[in-house]
Protein backbone atom coordinates (compact mmCIF):
# COMPACT_ATOMS: atom_id res chain seq x y z
CA UNK A 1 0.00 0.00 0.00
CA UNK A 2 2.42 2.83 1.22
CA UNK A 3 6.12 2.33 1.35
CA UNK A 4 8.00 3.19 4.39
CA UNK A 5 10.40 5.38 2.82
CA UNK A 6 7.81 7.67 1.14
CA UNK A 7 8.41 6.60 -1.85
CA UNK A 8 5.37 8.73 -4.01
CA UNK A 9 3.87 5.81 -6.48
CA UNK A 10 2.82 6.58 -10.12
CA UNK A 11 -0.86 7.19 -10.74
CA UNK A 12 -1.27 4.46 -12.67
CA UNK A 13 -0.01 2.43 -9.50
CA UNK A 14 -2.39 3.84 -7.19
CA UNK A 15 -5.16 3.15 -10.19
CA UNK A 16 -4.02 -0.43 -10.23
CA UNK A 17 -3.86 -1.03 -6.58
CA UNK A 18 -7.76 1.01 -6.01
CA UNK A 19 -8.92 -1.14 -8.96
CA UNK A 20 -7.72 -4.49 -7.37
CA UNK A 21 -9.18 -3.79 -4.04
CA UNK A 22 -12.67 -2.07 -5.54
CA UNK A 23 -12.74 -5.49 -7.73
CA UNK A 24 -12.35 -7.94 -4.65
CA UNK A 25 -14.79 -6.62 -2.65
CA UNK A 26 -16.80 -7.42 -5.75
CA UNK A 27 -16.20 -10.91 -5.62
CA UNK A 28 -17.12 -11.14 -2.11
CA UNK A 29 -20.04 -9.34 -2.48
CA UNK A 30 -20.40 -12.13 -4.97
CA UNK A 31 -19.94 -14.88 -2.35
CA UNK A 32 -22.01 -13.44 -0.27
CA UNK A 33 -24.94 -13.55 -2.57
CA UNK A 34 -24.46 -16.66 -3.68
CA UNK A 35 -24.45 -17.71 0.12
CA UNK A 36 -27.90 -15.84 0.34
CA UNK A 37 -29.55 -17.59 -2.43
CA UNK A 38 -28.06 -20.93 -1.23
CA UNK A 39 -30.02 -19.90 2.31
CA UNK A 40 -33.21 -18.54 0.27
CA UNK A 41 -33.50 -22.07 -1.14
CA UNK A 42 -32.76 -23.66 2.05
CA UNK A 43 -35.55 -21.78 4.07
CA UNK A 44 -38.00 -21.70 1.31
CA UNK A 45 -37.87 -26.15 1.30
CA UNK A 46 -37.97 -26.08 5.15
CA UNK A 47 -41.18 -23.64 4.82
CA UNK A 48 -42.99 -25.97 2.74
CA UNK A 49 -42.26 -28.77 5.18
CA UNK A 50 -43.65 -26.96 7.95
CA UNK A 51 -46.41 -25.62 6.10
CA UNK A 52 -47.65 -29.12 5.31
CA UNK A 53 -46.98 -30.24 8.78
CA UNK A 54 -49.28 -27.39 9.37
CA UNK A 55 -46.94 -25.26 12.14
CA UNK A 56 -48.08 -21.82 11.26
CA UNK A 57 -46.00 -20.10 13.78
CA UNK A 58 -42.99 -21.39 12.38
CA UNK A 59 -43.84 -20.36 9.27
CA UNK A 60 -44.63 -17.27 9.32
CA UNK A 61 -40.98 -16.61 11.47
CA UNK A 62 -39.17 -18.35 8.66
CA UNK A 63 -40.96 -15.99 6.10
CA UNK A 64 -40.35 -12.95 8.10
CA UNK A 65 -36.61 -14.11 7.79
CA UNK A 66 -37.14 -15.17 3.83
CA UNK A 67 -38.01 -11.55 3.18
CA UNK A 68 -34.73 -10.16 5.53
CA UNK A 69 -32.73 -11.99 3.21
CA UNK A 70 -34.56 -10.98 -0.05
CA UNK A 71 -33.64 -7.27 0.86
CA UNK A 72 -30.35 -8.20 1.87
CA UNK A 73 -29.36 -9.18 -1.74
CA UNK A 74 -30.85 -6.71 -3.45
CA UNK A 75 -28.98 -4.62 -1.22
CA UNK A 76 -25.84 -6.25 -2.04
CA UNK A 77 -26.48 -6.20 -5.95
CA UNK A 78 -26.94 -2.47 -5.36
CA UNK A 79 -23.50 -2.36 -3.86
CA UNK A 80 -21.83 -3.82 -6.50
CA UNK A 81 -23.51 -2.02 -9.53
CA UNK A 82 -22.16 1.39 -7.53
CA UNK A 83 -18.62 -0.54 -6.79
CA UNK A 84 -18.30 -1.54 -10.98
CA UNK A 85 -19.61 2.01 -11.67
CA UNK A 86 -17.31 2.96 -9.18
CA UNK A 87 -14.60 1.23 -11.09
CA UNK A 88 -15.34 2.84 -14.69
CA UNK A 89 -15.24 5.82 -13.49
CA UNK A 90 -12.03 5.27 -12.08
CA UNK A 91 -10.51 4.26 -14.94
CA UNK A 92 -12.29 6.50 -17.50
CA UNK A 93 -10.74 9.39 -15.82
CA UNK A 94 -7.08 7.98 -15.78
CA UNK A 95 -7.44 8.14 -19.19
CA UNK A 96 -8.68 11.61 -19.56
CA UNK A 97 -6.40 12.59 -17.59
CA UNK A 98 -3.30 10.70 -18.80
CA UNK A 99 -4.72 11.78 -22.56
CA UNK A 100 -4.77 15.85 -21.05
CA UNK A 101 -1.36 15.70 -19.80
CA UNK A 102 -0.03 14.07 -23.10
CA UNK A 103 -1.74 16.59 -25.47
CA UNK A 104 -0.40 20.01 -23.08
CA UNK A 105 2.97 19.30 -23.94
CA UNK A 106 1.84 20.36 -27.50
CA UNK A 107 1.22 24.11 -26.19
CA UNK A 108 4.57 24.43 -24.53
CA UNK A 109 6.80 24.91 -27.28
CA UNK A 110 4.39 27.85 -29.06
CA UNK A 111 5.66 31.01 -28.01
CA UNK A 112 3.67 34.51 -30.16
CA UNK A 113 6.52 34.85 -32.55
CA UNK A 114 6.35 31.54 -34.16
CA UNK A 115 4.00 32.27 -37.15
CA UNK A 116 0.16 30.93 -37.55
CA UNK A 117 0.92 28.44 -40.37
CA UNK A 118 3.38 26.49 -39.07
CA UNK A 119 1.06 26.03 -35.28
CA UNK A 120 -1.65 24.58 -37.85
CA UNK A 121 0.83 22.37 -39.37
CA UNK A 122 2.15 21.00 -36.00
CA UNK A 123 -1.62 20.51 -34.69
CA UNK A 124 -2.68 18.96 -37.72
CA UNK A 125 0.45 16.43 -37.54
CA UNK A 126 -0.67 15.39 -33.82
Amino acid sequence: MGNVFGEKKSAKEIVREQKRLVNRSIRQLDREINGLKKEEKKLIQSIKKDAKANQMSAVKIMAKDLVRIRKQQTKFLNLTAQLRAISLTMTVNFKKTRILSSKTHCYRPCNPSTPCRSLSRKYLRL
